[in-house]
């Protein structure tokens, strides 16, 4: 096996040191001097921006990470997981939204195309008229069972 290189020592140590220091400039300061490394300290600065608990040196280690991939011209993989998550968000509300627009319009009656549709009611006459015909069944109905309860009811007196 090959030992470690003296980069691969530096920035260990560094990690170490931006992860566990105690004091919070001591930690800025390593996450500082990590960005000088390059591409090979992003996953070191992953590491403590997942590790650390203060939201200041998390904030600096994604400012590095975020700097050096911009001097690198390397875009991060959670940098486009993010865009992929954002765009899938957007494309998933603008299709819920234009379903519940022709839910709207189809319950409602009007259509993108016209301006308004008017309705037209039944004249009162009409309206009268299939009221008519509705109690003319209902009535029929009536006197049917009627009938029917007549029959029942003399079967029931010749059984006395």
């Amino acid at each position: 096996m090959s030992e470690p290189s003296s980069t691969e020592n530096s920035v260990k140590e560094l990690t170490e040191e931006a992860k566990w220091a105690a004091d919070p400039k001591e930690q800025k300061e390593s996450i500082e001097q990590l960005t000088s490394y390059g591409q090979q300290a992003i996953p070191a600065l992953e590491e403590v921006r997942t590790i650390t608990a203060q939201d200041d040196i998390r904030n600096e280690a994604d400012a590095a990470i975020k700097d050096i991939q911009k001097k690198e011209g390397v875009a991060g993989e959670a940098e486009k997981e993010e865009k992929k998550r954002t765009r899938a968000k957007r494309r998933q509300k603008t299709s819920t939204s234009s379903s519940r627009k022709s839910a709207r319009t189809m319950k409602s009656g009007k259509n993108k195309t016209s301006k308004s549709i008017t309705t037209t009611k039944k004249p009162a006459v009409a309206r009268k008229a299939s009221r008519r015909g509705t109690k003319a069944k209902n009535n029929a109905r009536r006197t049917s069972s009627a009938s029917h309860k007549d029959s029942r009811e003399g079967r029931r007196g010749s059984s006395k």
